[in-house]
């Protein structure tokens, strides 16, 4: 995203300064983390299922390395005070909530791959407040569905690799270490397993909502819950989703 282009938007729908200075500035120099103290002591061993499905890792990793999002591979930690975080796999489910089938499970895309910060001790030193996170109730959008009325047009799309697209301020690269198959490697954007992701792709999410809200029409709206975003209108609408 670039940042002057998006303070423009931001300024032009007179958007809160101290929230687009905030955005601004996190896509030009990278977004901090939070994270206040001294160093974790970090934890080097992955979670079991990386060892147990390492070619869904491999594949996450040349990904995000082809796209800058990570840094690597390195032979020896390549920062000072540098902090390694175990790797984890998750697997995705399907729209409506259920388990993917097992079928799906040798596909690396079904898994989301995440950094325990919770075990190298890295979310134990951010604040509390800078991770709090109020999202959209989804009561809210069936409010303003049923609102419209018969024959309302809703659509959905959401912002794919979200956290990955955000940047990382340099110096917290230091605290976004891990390792695999003896190689090291750190975060340049958001991960998931950070406690502060969240709060500030949920910053994120919120200004485009509001950048999209003031080039809408009578009865068109638009809700996010984090990376999903939900647009809804009485009639044919002018803006598509």
């Amino acid at each position: 995203m670039d940042p002057e282009e998006l303070g423009e938007l931001l300024r032009g729908i007179n958007y809160d300064m101290d929230k687009t200075e905030f955005l601004v500035e996190g896509f030009r120099e990278g977004f901090k983390i939070g994270h206040k103290g001294s160093t974790p002591p970090g934890y080097p061993r992955n979670h079991k299922v990386v060892s147990k499905k390492p070619w869904v890792v491999a594949y996450k990793l040349n990904k995000d390395l082809v796209k800058c999002r990570i840094a690597g591979p390195f032979e020896t930690p390549p920062l000072g005070d540098f902090v390694l975080n175990p790797l984890g796999l998750v697997p995705k489910t399907t729209e409506d909530g259920r388990d993917l089938p097992s079928i799906a499970l040798d596909n690396p895309s079904s898994y989301r791959m995440i950094t325990d910060m919770r075990k190298s001790k890295v979310n134990e030193g951010i604040p509390s407040n800078l991770t709090k996170v109020q999202y959209t109730k989804f009561d809210q959008v069936i409010e303003r569905c049923i609102s419209l009325g018969v024959g309302a047009y809703l659509s959905k799309t959401y912002i794919a690799s979200a956290y990955h697209n955000v940047p990382v301020h340099l110096s917290d690269w230091h605290l976004l270490g891990f390792q695999f198959q003896g190689s090291f490697f750190f975060d340049k954007c958001l991960p998931f397993g950070l406690a502060t992701s969240c709060r500030i792709f949920e910053e994120i999410s919120t200004a485009i909502e509001a950048i999209v809200h003031a080039r809408l029409h009578r009865n068109e709206y638009l809700d996010h819950y984090l990376d999903d975003f939900i647009g809804s209108a009485g009639g044919e609408p002018q803006i598509m989703f």
